[in-house]
């Protein structure tokens, strides 16, 4: 019920008993829709804030296995490239070697793009917190 309306139902000669049946019936009404709104959304809310914490948790695992992905993935590309010097150095054949070490690289590659999307992931979900400032003037 808009202002009018209700000015219009309390001009209307309804008795002070009608009116304050009706009124207790909007308030009641209206604070019944508020604590249902309320209450959904902040099931809402707590579901995501949930949701979003369980991500989370699950991208910094991620994030440690794909760093550890990366260290190895240097280890062996640095023993391929030993491999081949040593494999140069006795005059044998490296061709194996070198499209093995290729494909090292690529992988090596691949996860450092998803290392990055992760990253990128977890800054959208829990960006860093801005740089506090002392409170001191500089200069």
């Amino acid at each position: 019920m808009d202002m009018a309306d209700l000015e219009e139902f309390l001009t209307s000669g309804a008795s002070v008993k009608e009116i304050a049946s009706y009124l207790c019936r909007e308030v009641d009404e209206v604070e019944a829709k508020i604590v249902s709104l309320h209450g959904t959304k902040v099931l809402r809310l707590r579901g995501e804030r949930a949701m979003g914490a369980e991500r989370i948790a699950q991208l910094r695992r991620e994030l440690t296995q794909s760093e550890r992905q990366i260290v190895e993935g240097v280890t062996n590309i640095a023993k391929q490239l030993k491999l081949i010097a040593e494999m140069e150095r006795l005059g044998h054949d490296r061709a194996a070697a070198e499209s093995l070490l290729a494909l090292f690289e690529e992988i090596q590659r691949m996860h450092q793009q998803h290392r990055q999307a992760i990253i990128r992931e977890l800054d959208e979900l829990d960006p860093p917190l801005p740089p506090q400032r002392t409170g001191r003037a500089s200069g």
